[in-house]
């Protein structure tokens, strides 16, 4: 078992994890920090990384970045811009702005969570190339701008929960932003599910190459826009405006 644990203010860390089983980071900052985490050949690894705290850029760059890159299997990692991961549920934090968060995974059975609370222009993007199906969460929310990518060749097949005997079915796939003007693009996936969700004005879906699966996009603003490029014959796409 590797663990770490960091206050990262004003700096960057640069932090790699060998080929090592149980891998754990853990990392809290404020502001203006920039964070990569290299986490190579190693399995059942978790990453938790939040950025929480207002600050204020001094170049005009972007202030907070996380960049993370896993290749093993059974990993899994949570990256909160404006929210930390406490027991078993996200908390808002203080407002963060112009967050980049990036998740490269490549492996078996790989889950990812990207949570951007109160902030302005925040980006997500996904490059994900599994070979057995795993699950990607993006949530954001706050003033818009916000941005979020995937581009996958992954089967998404639905998450089962179990819950007092009630058994719940959540997408492999799950985009909910509300902001305005955001932007949510998926390209490539090979099956499951997706669900993407805009709750605010001036929405953007684009779906590009999709071979397979079933996806589900709710607008429920004004001046909403979904565009399709190849979408497979025999994949459902159900959309409400």
């Amino acid at each position: 078992m590797i663990k770490e644990s960091f206050y990262v203010a004003l700096s960057v860390l640069l932090f790699s994890a060998g080929s090592y089983a149980d891998n754990t980071v853990n990392l809290s900052g404020s502001g203006n920090s920039v964070v990569y985490v290299n986490n190579s050949a190693a399995s059942n690894s978790l990453i938790d990384l939040y950025q929480v705290g207002d600050s204020i850029s001094k170049n005009g760059g972007i202030e907070n970045q996380i960049t993370v890159s896993q290749v093993g299997s059974g990993d899994t990692v949570r990256i909160g811009q404006g929210a930390e991961y406490v027991g078993t549920r996200w908390i808002a934090g203080s407002a963060v702005t112009q967050n980049v968060a990036t998740v490269n995974q490549t492996g078996i059975g790989l889950t990812a969570t990207v949570i951007q609370m109160g902030a302005v222009a925040s980006t997500v993007s996904a490059d994900q190339a599994a070979s057995v199906p795993y699950t990607l969460n993006v949530t954001q929310s706050g003033d818009g701008g916000h941005s979020a990518t995937i581009q996958t060749t992954s089967t998404y097949i639905p998450a089962t929960f179990y819950s007092d005997g009630v058994t719940t079915v959540t997408p492999g796939v799950t985009i909910n932003q509300s902001g305005t003007n955001d932007v949510a693009l998926i390209s490539g996936m090979s099956g499951g599910s997706a669900l993407i969700n805009q709750s605010n004005k001036k929405g953007t879906v684009s779906l590009i190459g999709q071979t397979s699966g079933i996806i589900a996009v709710t607008q429920s603003s004004n001046n909403a826009d979904v565009s399709v490029v190849s979408f497979g014959s025999s994949t459902p796409m159900i959309i409400n405006q």
